[in-house]
């Protein structure tokens, strides 16, 4: 059976959609009772880079960031377009910065390893124009077994010529799912990704530890697929809110407390690429054991309803043959 994809159009097709919900639902909650999109605080705070989206924001200015990778980043296991984390991303991020102008273009492309990702990059970037890359990188090269060194050295390629063009960037990491179990490289791969986000001084979604951490609750909400690999609606949500929060509380941050963290980033970031490899801690490290995790640490993020007063315009064109279409949601 093939996989579902999200919003598949011909070649010739561009059709703008306004997305204006009729109803609002309460937060989905685990069975603790806790927001289920809740996680601790070490996981969603961005210490370092976004300086250039966040100065553009503080002046008034339009921020354009675009969304690449796979699976996770087109939105496969997503009932429909508007339930993609690029598309929840705009709306969230609407609500938590009231009046920034913010457009979020989704190229995800699902199947891609890092390679193709990569090889597309340049050209992505050049029809775009974005002030901030987020990369969702490293699941389908873990699963298939590509090299480590191979996958880090095109992210390092990435991220070098990234910064060079004057264009913020943002690593995501591999999702958590239940047959982790099966890959003793997953984990490697996660630790890897956390490493090159350190040396390059980017920040990181911590996906994998997070989606580790909801799956250890008692009554954990489900954020996979029924195939129990790709996300689903609420775990795009989880993760857009994530993010949408981590932005947010970056770019409202003073220039000096801003400076103050990236300088603990820098000497975090040398003392890492000076140890040897075997040293460098697993990125799940910081959820050894997630079921006794308190909640009462954890940070709340906050639901989106969709609303009339909280509208995305999704505009989507295909990219031709089987690839399924870029979609661009729009936050104004």
């Amino acid at each position: 059976m093939s996989r579902p994809r999200v919003g598949r159009l011909s070649a010739a097709l561009l059709s703008l959609v306004t997305v204006i919900a009729l109803s609002s639902t309460a937060p989905a909650r685990a069975g603790d009772g806790v927001d289920a999109c809740s996680v601790p605080d070490a996981l969603i705070r961005f210490t370092a880079g976004l300086e250039r989206t966040r100065a553009r924001i503080a002046g008034g200015g339009e921020a354009t960031i675009l969304a690449i990778g796979s699976s996770s980043t087109e939105g496969i296991g997503a009932t429909d377009v508007d339930h993609t984390y690029p598309a929840r991303l705009a709306v969230h991020l609407a609500s938590r910065i009231p009046g920034a102008a913010v457009r979020v273009v989704n190229r995800g492309i699902g199947g891609e390893v890092v390679a193709t990702t990569a090889a597309r990059l340049r050209t992505e970037v050049a029809a775009v124009r974005p002030d901030l890359v987020i990369w969702q990188v490293g699941t389908n090269d873990a699963v298939r077994g590509v090299g480590l060194d191979t996958m880090a050295a095109l992210v390092e390629d990435g991220l070098a010529w990234l910064e060079a063009q004057g264009i913020d960037a943002v690593l995501m990491d591999p999702q958590f799912y239940p047959r982790i179990a099966d890959n003793a490289g997953y984990g490697q791969a996660v630790t890897v990704i956390a490493d090159l986000a350190a040396r390059h001084g980017v920040p990181l979604v911590r996906r994998f530890d997070a989606m580790r951490y909801w799956a250890g609750r008692p009554q954990p909400v489900s954020m996979l697929s029924g195939d129990a690999f790709h996300m689903n609606d609420q775990g795009y949500e989880c993760i857009a809110g994530m993010i949408a929060g981590s932005l947010a509380a970056r770019w409202t941050q003073s220039a000096a407390a801003s400076s103050a963290e990236d300088g603990a980033q820098t000497v975090s970031a040398s003392a890492s690429a000076a140890a040897a490899p075997a040293a460098v801690a697993p990125a799940s490290a910081a959820i050894a054991a997630p079921a006794r995790l308190a909640d009462a640490s954890a940070a709340r993020i906050p639901a989106v309803p969709r609303t009339a007063a909280t509208t995305a315009a999704v505009t989507s064109a295909s990219a031709g043959g089987s690839v399924a279409a870029p979609t661009t949601a729009v936050v104004q």
